[in-house]
């Protein structure tokens, strides 16, 4: 199956699955480090292609968020925020090394915020809001330096 790492390959083929041309598109485009446009319709996998890329890297070992978040997913509604977590955890489940995942909405608390500047998630899903404010930080900087990919989810006109 493509060039998958054998724990995301696990995950296809313990589900019955194959990678849509869409995914593999996406992970063409992460191997080439080329920006992507992912459209394709409800129910197809466009989501986890969006994440193939980096979940990819992260398992051959060729990212770590030693000063921040490696990749930053970025959604409107919060309410995804903590579903997208959710549905990232089974790919993520059969992995040497654990992925961390923040979730940062304004309902998230004072001491998981804290947490999260302390010690940073590999991915971290937040609102534009939160994203605003967290640059607005003067650790910022140093913070997300270590960023390689951003997912933008529900672009509209």
């Amino acid at each position: 199956m493509s060039f998958l790492d054998p724990s995301l390959e696990k995950f296809f083929t313990d589900r019955g699955w194959e990678l849509r041309t869409h995914q593999q598109q996406s992970l063409n485009a992460g191997q080439a480090r080329r920006h992507a446009l992912i459209t394709a319709p409800t129910g197809s996998g466009k989501t986890l292609a969006g994440f193939l890329p980096i979940l990819h890297q992260w398992v051959s070992g060729h990212i770590n968020c030693d000063t921040g978040p490696v990749a930053l997913y970025i959604t409107p509604l919060k309410v995804l925020a903590a579903d997208m977590a959710r549905n990232l955890e089974a790919p993520c489940a059969g992995f040497s090394r654990p992925f961390v995942i923040g979730v940062r909405t304004g309902d998230t608390s004072s001491h998981e915020r804290a947490k999260q500047w302390a010690s940073p998630p590999a991915l971290l899903i937040l609102t534009p809001e939160q994203l605003a404010l967290m640059l607005s930080h003067p650790r910022s900087i140093r913070y997300f330096s270590g960023v390689q990919d951003v997912i933008i989810d529900e672009i509209h006109a």
